[in-house]
Parts: C-alpha cells; sequence; structure tokens
C-alpha cells in the first residue's frame, strides 16, 4: 500500500463505523454530526480509491467492502497511537474533574468506603476517566497515574506517601461457631480451633506459621476476602479483621480475645510524584479522604490521620 496520509478523525470515523456498521449511532458515539461522518468515509474512500462499505440507498443498511479487510487495520494503528497519546496528555488536564486516574486498593476500602459514593461522583464528574482495581495485597503497580493504598513507605522514591489509617487486627468467630467449638480464651487455645487464613495470589508467604515446638495450626488458607467473611460468619472457623472492617460490613460475628490485638497496620494512600502535580490528581485524593471520613463517621470511629486538602478553595 503506498503511503497515504489521514487524519485521526477520517480513522476513527471508519473504524467506529467497522463496528457499528450504522451512521447514526457511529455519529453519536463519536459526537459528530452525520454529514461529517459521510463526509469522512467518502475522504478515505478518495484516497484509496475503493470502496470500504457497500450502502443500501433505500434501507440505510451497510456492511463490509472486501477492500475493507485490508485498510481497517491500518487505520485502526492510527487510532490506537491517537489513544496511547491523547491518553497521557488527558492525564494532566487543567481542570480538577477531567482527567484519567486509576486507583487501587482492597476489597474492603473499595466496597465499604468508597462504594456508597461512587455513584454519585462519577454522575457529577462524567469527563473523569477512573478506573477501580481491585488488589488486596496492595502491592501497587508504577503506572505514573496510579493512586494506590500502600503498608510501607520509602520516602527516598518517586512516590508521595498520604498518611490514611491505622487498622489493629482482632479476633473474630460468629455465634454458630462459639456454640458449636467453644469460644477460646488464651492463644495457646487458638490451636484447637480452626483459622481462616487470608492469602493473595502475589504473596505466598504464610500469615501464620508455628514453630516445630508447637503444636500443628489447623486452618484454613483462602484467597478473597469475601470468602473469608462468608466462612467466618457460617461458622467454619475464626478470623483475623480490624473492628472498621467488622462495623463497615455488618458481618455478624464477635470478637474474642479481647485483651489480645494482632498486627497494627497503617495504610497510606501512595501517588507519583510527578502525577500529584495535575489538578485531578488532587481532586481525586481529597473525595477519597472525605469518603474516608464520611464512612468512619458511620460507624463512630475518628481518622487516624487528618484530611491533606490539597485541592485550592472553589475548585469544584
Amino acid at each position: 500500500m503506498k503511503k497515504i496520509n489521514f487524519s485521526i478523525q477520517e480513522a476513527r470515523t471508519i473504524c467506529t463505523i467497522a463496528k457499528t456498521l450504522n451512521i447514526a449511532e457511529t455519529a453519536k458515539e463519536l459526537e459528530m454530526s452525520t454529514n461529517t461522518v459521510t463526509v469522512n468515509i467518502a475522504r478515505v474512500e478518495r484516497k484509496i480509491g475503493k470502496l470500504i462499505f457497500i450502502r443500501k440507498q433505500k434501507t440505510g443498511e451497510m456492511h463490509l467492502a472486501p477492500e475493507a479487510i485490508d485498510i481497517i487495520p491500518y487505520l485502526q494503528t492510527i487510532v490506537d497511537a491517537a489513544d496511547l497519546i491523547e491518553s497521557k496528555n488527558y492525564t494532566w488536564a487543567s481542570s480538577p474533574t477531567v482527567g484519567k486516574v486509576v486507583f487501587t486498593s482492597s476489597q474492603t476500602i473499595i466496597e465499604y468506603i468508597l462504594g456508597p459514593y461512587i455513584p454519585s461522583f462519577l454522575s457529577q464528574h462524567p469527563r473523569l476517566n477512573i478506573t477501580f482495581k481491585q488488589q488486596d495485597d496492595l502491592i501497587c503497580s508504577p503506572a505514573i497515574n496510579e493512586i494506590s493504598l500502600s503498608m510501607s513507605v520509602n520516602p527516598v522514591g518517586e512516590y508521595k506517601y498520604f498518611p490514611f489509617h491505622s487498622f489493629t487486627q482482632k479476633y473474630w468467630a460468629s455465634k454458630k461457631y462459639i456454640k458449636k467449638f467453644g469460644c477460646p480464651s488464651t492463644i495457646e487455645e487458638l490451636f484447637h480451633h480452626c483459622i481462616l487464613l487470608r492469602k493473595n495470589l502475589k504473596d505466598e508467604r504464610a500469615l501464620y506459621a508455628p514453630n516445630s515446638a508447637e503444636p500443628s495450626l489447623k486452618a484454613y488458607e483462602i484467597y478473597g476476602t469475601r470468602i473469608v467473611d462468608f466462612l467466618c460468619e457460617a461458622g467454619v472457623g475464626i478470623m483475623t479483621s480490624s473492628e472498621e472492617t467488622i462495623l463497615l460490613s455488618k458481618l455478624n460475628v464477635e470478637e474474642i480475645l479481647p485483651n489480645f490485638k494482632g498486627d497494627h497496620i497503617d495504610l497510606f494512600l501512595k501517588v507519583n510524584k510527578e502525577f500529584l502535580k495535575a489538578p485531578v490528581a488532587k481532586y481525586f485524593i481529597d473525595w477519597v479522604f472525605e469518603c474516608r471520613d464520611k464512612a468512619l463517621d458511620s460507624i463512630g470511629v475518628k481518622p487516624t490521620f487528618k484530611q491533606p486538602f490539597l485541592r485550592s478553595p472553589g475548585s469544584d
């Protein structure tokens, strides 16, 4: 194929209509007039000297011409390249509610802290391109526009860390379990009970590893927070979780061993320092903290750390 120059709009029009086979639907998706769609098709067909679409004048039905097999993949590369460049520029949009951001966190944070407020947030900011990623191991990818929850801090690196909240792990069991197996009163007695261990796909370390001098621990290693919650409520075993998680998720379980506290976990919002210069990053981070405050207030818990308030007044 000889070298022919196509505009991004022409390429995007052809690739879109190849999927929809409908001029009106393509015009709506690309936010342009049907006349513009028709003109773009005519321009591309004139440049290559061949028909791409065969149209029935009476019904308006369309289908691909044989020549489309060669030209559409070529035009798609133009669209893909434009999308890649556009997405990077989109990240640095001047408006705080226009841009692209990825938020990675655990199921608990996304569902119970952000979840109640996500629908209204998205409806208020339709031009904010946001992706929510569930990742229970709290290890984030290095994408520049990705904001995530982290348990570790490296002040020297390329990320800025905002203290989010501190959790303390406690032991929980359902009334069904306690009635059937009794309630342990000491850590030693846990060895006679079944423990539900949360595991994740990226971290294969055991969450509880007794040494050889201790009796073996009967435990189920489970991948997935919801499964652990369900099994604990169903009376299968004992689990560890923070009190905030239990209250927010309204799990029907009771605290056992109240005088013993497990791991203390400090959570931080982790964001690339360059991305933090973008208005959308500051806006979104403040929104996440606002959700945290409202969620914790609903269960009578005060946040461990103050909200940073990165937005300037009136930036909404």
